[in-house]
């Protein structure tokens, strides 16, 4: 599914086609949902848009999109140089939005952890499929105890039994499904700030064209929308 973006007229500017995964991942890249694109997507299009250049937003599954990436199909994708799944990129922007690991706990606890250090000798939850950077070692030493679940309302939801002692999540995806799903249990739950392995999302661009101009562009614009009003709109779409 492509969608086209504003101002396709432009000039001779080659359109900057951006790829976004048919999988989604809430609140960070989306598609179909009343015109929403996710908090990454949402910026890239307000960029181009500052920037007065044609864009268009391509929806394809994950393997997919970066295959055509890769061969020169697709000019842009949101991703993180740290996590390595952007092969053959050339050029990144500027960081978007941060991602971490938070630790999600009871309010009522005494024992605030906001580091993989405090989590020693704590039963925690965590992502079905998830790889936690610094937590790993303890997890397979058993220095951890960890139950894993497919869906993060269940992660929430044994923090707030009491079913674990803390879970870790990202705060923003957290959010996130605690406003569209309405848990008003989760009123009883605090985040660690900041998290751990932190990464931020950036635009990877392929070698499609030269991009050194206009990441500097990109770069610009992406600091002016931050610096404005509009910046917390955007956020305050998915939280």
């Amino acid at each position: 599914m492509a969608v086209p973006g504003f101002n396709m007229h432009a000039g001779a500017e080659q359109v900057v086609r951006f790829g976004i995964p048919e999988e989604s991942y809430p609140p960070y890249l989306m598609h179909g949902d009343s015109g929403r694109h996710g908090i990454v997507g949402d910026v890239f299009v307000a960029v181009m848009r500052a920037m007065d250049r044609p864009y268009e937003i391509v929806v394809l599954p994950e393997k997919r999109m970066l295959f055509k990436a890769q061969n020169g199909e697709l000019d842009a994708v949101a991703a993180a140089p740290e996590w390595g799944n952007s092969p053959g990129a050339t050029y990144w922007s500027e960081g978007i939005i941060s991602v971490s690991d938070n630790v999600v706990m009871q309010k009522g606890r005494t024992e605030t952890i906001s580091t993989p250090e405090g989590l020693s000798g704590k039963t925690a939850v965590l992502m079905h499929g998830y790889v936690y950077p610094s937590l790993e070692a303890k997890i397979k030493s058993g220095n951890i105890s960890t139950t894993r679940v497919t869906r993060f309302a269940q992660l929430l939801r044994m923090v707030e039994s009491g079913r674990v002692e803390y879970g870790v999540l990202d705060r923003n995806v957290a959010q996130w499904v605690i406003r569209e799903q309405k848990l008003a249990f989760a009123k009883g739950l605090a985040f660690s700030q900041p998290g751990f392995d932190e990464v931020s999302y950036r635009i990877a661009l392929y070698p499609t064209g030269d991009w050194a101009p206009f990441v500097v562009k990109f770069n610009a614009a992406l600091a002016r929308l931050k610096a404005s009003h509009a910046w917390d709109e955007i956020l305050d779409r998915y939280r």
